[in-house]
């Protein structure tokens, strides 16, 4: 349930919840290498955040580490 949330924040320009997002994505989308049911749609979301750049530059080299 917090997926959205986190997702959002990755967009916003609250500091703390930036960089909160990747942790949660981390645990909650693909967790010690195992996809989730969420997984999918959480990448396709995220792929279109980096091809719109619409994440700052520290935010998209984290999502792509």
């Amino acid at each position: 349930m917090d997926t959205p949330r986190h997702l959002a924040a990755l967009l916003g320009d609250d500091q703390g919840a930036i960089m909160q997002a990747p942790g949660h994505l981390d645990v909650a989308v693909l967790h010690q290498g195992h996809a989730y049911p969420a997984t999918a749609p959480v990448v396709r979301e995220l792929a279109g955040y980096l091809d719109e750049m619409a994440v700052g530059p520290g935010v998209r080299d984290c999502l792509l580490e």
